[in-house]
């Protein structure tokens, strides 16, 4: 593992069955800074991957490591708090809250890690100045940000989610098929909205989907298919 890495896997086993594995990777690593394209069809171990890195699973076997920190063999607890510290979730579903404001869903990350609680208020002065400047870079207008998001539309939605994500800089995002529900010109122009301003703040990006096309906006891509050897115990 570099000092560099975001994201370090090493010999990584898991199955949810013993006679079964369905994530066996040797080595992968996203440095700070890279984005990453993560390709694979319906089925391939993209979901469960993504589970351990964020810290639902955990490795049965091998070493997974966020910013220099192990979740290897660590409470529930511990991955709970690396996942709040340092990682951007983006869902393929956005889940949000419905109920709560733009600004209230986007500070919502904040009220769960004080580092990024304090790089938001280091930033901008406050939590609420810090989604306010993000939601509206991301061409949300000033009387979106009262509105419950129930209300807005799905590309207003999925904007909502990118700040979200990226309040208080975490240092690894992470989009998960984010742009299915949309059509090639604005999956473009989201990939590129989410570059500028995820580049703004450092972090790392590992995009995942099953439409290779979209490759081209990163700085590389990886199969997962190639990378995971999956066997049957």
């Amino acid at each position: 593992m570099s000092i560099d890495d975001v994201l370090s896997l090493g010999q990584l086993r898991f199955g949810y069955e013993a006679s079964q594995t369905i994530i066996n990777i040797d080595s992968f690593h996203i440095k700070a800074g890279e984005s990453v394209f993560l390709k694979g069809p319906s089925g391939s171990g993209k979901s469960t991957l993504l589970g351990l890195i964020g810290g639902v699973l955990s490795p049965k076997e091998g070493t997974l490591a966020i910013c220099g920190s192990e979740l290897s063999n660590v409470s529930s607890a511990y991955r709970d708090k690396i996942r709040a510290d340092h990682l951007g979730i983006i869902f393929q579903q956005f889940n949000l809250l419905p109920y709560l404001s733009v600004l209230q869903n986007c500070t919502l990350p904040c009220r769960f890690s004080a580092r990024r609680y304090q790089r938001a208020v280091q930033s901008n002065g406050s939590i609420k100045e810090a989604a306010r400047a993000l939601t509206l870079g991301l061409g949300l207008t000033e009387s979106d940000l009262k509105r419950p998001v129930g209300e807005l539309s799905v590309g207003q939605q999925q904007r909502v989610a990118v700040a979200r994500a990226l309040i208080g800089g975490p240092d690894l995002i992470i989009a998960d098929e984010p742009t299915s529900a949309l059509d090639h010109n604005n999956r473009d122009r989201f990939i590129e909205l989410l570059n500028q301003n995820r580049e703004t703040f450092g972090s790392s990006l590992l995009f995942v989907s099953h439409d290779q096309t979209l490759s081209k906006h990163f700085d590389r891509a990886v199969s997962l298919p190639e990378i995971n050897a999956r066997v049957a115990a």
